[in-house]
């Protein structure tokens, strides 16, 4: 109770269940005790009539032994009934401490101790749900901050794109197309030093626009709401293979889809927009050995509530000190060298597989490939 509480929405939808079976049982088991008594009070009004039967009968021999008969049985019974009948009343008024007064150890007394045991029952469990709802609304409290931290975190993207697209582009385009001239039509009256100047002019201008491009294209993957559909993954990652195929003998890479891979419920487009990344990331950092031909693995696992993918390569793997960083925007290891890539893909993997609520982590060392998981819930 002291510690702290890490609730997910399939968490609140299971608390909020619960609540509304335990009010259903609640209440079901109030007007069970209304019922019994209902039915006692009729049996008390019964017994009643029988005892002003028996003082009619006995009136000749014993009025006043009759009467204070009557009186007895009139007080054992209605007494003690009309104190449930008011303690069931204040129970379902919402009075989860009320105790009544056990009598002795007949029937009465059994359903008082009975009725004692069902409300320190349902003053347990109203003590226990408070303090689930008390740690709800903080976790709500903290996912609406989360909320508006992202809201905010969008606008400064939608901010940073818009003087990106127009305020950078415009200028980089001029740049791009004076660089473009000097290799062309000017590029062998430079010395040695001059030309090496020019392609890296070139080199820069295009790994700028790449940055740009690849900026507009994750904005719009991130501000398109997720379509849950029934997705094959099997044939998407067939798919994915397809509009692979030129860069796959390209490189001469073995692509090997271990499954069966089940069908599951998430976002089709976006999902395949995370296998198109990790598998081309796995064919660019793939093994530059002339003598070990490219090997990718794409295998699958079940892992408690949620469906874990694994992109494996024998490429030139990542230091452990980079793991986390690879998923930072623009972020690129020393590793890579010149190979193409902005740095924006695996941000985009990750975005995509956090809107999921998955993971994505990353198990590799320098020259031994490397494993990148990533997790989708279960969704019935």
């Amino acid at each position: 109770l002291q510690g702290r509480y890490e609730l997910s929405f399939e968490d609140i939808d299971r608390i909020q269940k619960r609540e509304r079976r335990l009010n259903k049982n609640l209440q079901t088991l109030i007007n069970s005790v209304q019922g019994f008594v209902a039915s006692s009070l009729a049996r008390a009004r019964l017994e009643q009539k029988q005892a002003v039967w028996i003082l009619w009968q006995c009136l000749a021999g014993g009025t006043i032994l009759g009467l204070i008969f009557l009186l007895m049985i009139i007080r054992g019974i209605a007494r003690p009934l009309k104190a449930l009948v008011e303690a069931a009343h204040r129970l379902a008024g919402g009075e989860y401490d009320l105790r009544v007064k056990v009598g002795g150890p007949d029937e009465f007394g059994e359903l008082s101790r009975a009725f004692n045991h069902m409300s320190g029952k349902i003053s347990q469990a109203s003590q226990q749900l408070q303090q689930k709802n008390a740690a709800l609304d903080e976790n709500l409290q903290t996912t609406n901050r989360q909320k508006r931290d992202l809201q905010r975190m969008n606008r400064d993207l939608d901010e940073l794109v818009k003087v990106l697209s127009h305020d950078i582009r415009s200028p980089l385009t001029t740049l791009t197309g004076y660089g473009t001239v000097l290799q062309k039509e000017y590029l062998n009256q430079l010395d040695e030093k001059g030309q090496r100047c020019v392609m890296g002019i070139k080199r820069g201008t295009d790994r700028i626009t790449t940055m740009i491009d690849d900026l507009l294209a994750m904005k719009q993957v991130v501000n398109q709401e997720i379509r849950w559909e029934k997705t094959n993954i099997e044939e998407l990652l067939l798919s994915v293979k397809k509009r692979l195929h030129y860069k796959i003998s390209e490189h001469k890479v073995v692509l090997d889809f271990q499954g069966p891979f089940p069908v599951i419920a998430c976002d089709a487009t976006k999902t395949g927009i995370v296998f198109l990344n990790l598998l081309n990331n796995a064919i660019k950092f793939s093994s530059k050995d002339p003598l070990v031909l490219p090997h990718i693995e794409v295998t699958y696992q079940l892992k408690g509530d949620a469906h874990e993918f694994i992109v494996k390569d024998n490429g030139i793997g990542i230091d452990p000190k980079h793991h986390k960083e690879i998923f930072g925007l623009f972020h690129r290891v020393d590793a890579a060298g010149d190979s193409e890539g902005s740095g924006v893909g695996l941000t985009t993997v990750k975005v995509i597989v956090e809107e999921h609520g998955g993971k994505i982590w990353v198990d590799s060392c320098p020259g031994e490939g490397a494993a990148f998981h990533f997790t989708i819930p279960k969704h019935s």
